[in-house]
């Protein structure tokens, strides 16, 4: 089953509007138990948004995908996450316009806690944390199990393991 826009931790309240938008061949796929929490801002713009089986996002999720964005099986998201593949505006430098984005991946059994940031062309690995806060600026994660933490994050700690 997939539940949208019924859940989320109580003590955090909701933003009043919520929103899933998807535009010029975006596609969204939906896989078996996900929940999509209360508040949400989901916005894909000829992007790929792919949330696998027995994802978990809590409240407040702020979403933009214009290239690709993949959650991996059993992942969780804290509240007020925002995943942005994208600089969500085109930039001009020496007279030349470009629009930057690039994939963001997060493995399986990933847990990002509460107000994560995660920007264009991150890769956080299986079994890896990404603690409250953390600002993940095109970070790639090498190894699995990993502490991420920090503005930018980098890896803190090796070896870890999260306890459902």
């Amino acid at each position: 089953m997939v539940e949208i826009g019924f859940k989320g931790t109580k003590f955090i309240s909701k933003n009043s509007e919520q929103s899933l938008t998807l535009i010029n061949n975006s596609k969204l796929i939906l896989n078996a138990n996900c929940v999509i929490g209360e508040g949400h801002n989901i916005y894909c713009n000829n992007g790929i948004l792919t949330i696998n089986n027995d994802v978990y996002i809590n409240r407040n999720v702020l979403i933009q995908c214009e290239n690709k964005i993949e959650l991996g099986k059993d992942t969780l998201l804290g509240w007020n996450v925002s995943l942005r593949d994208t600089d969500g505006h085109s930039l001009n430098s020496s007279g030349q316009t470009r629009s930057e984005n690039a994939p963001i991946l997060i493995g399986k059994k990933v847990w990002l806690a509460a107000n994560v940031v995660i920007l264009k062309g991150s890769i956080i690995t299986n079994g890896s944390i990404v603690a409250t806060g953390s600002i993940v600026p095109g970070v790639i994660v090498k190894r699995e199990n990993c502490l991420v933490a920090g503005i930018p994050a980098k890896v803190k700690k090796e070896n870890i393991t999260l306890e459902k």
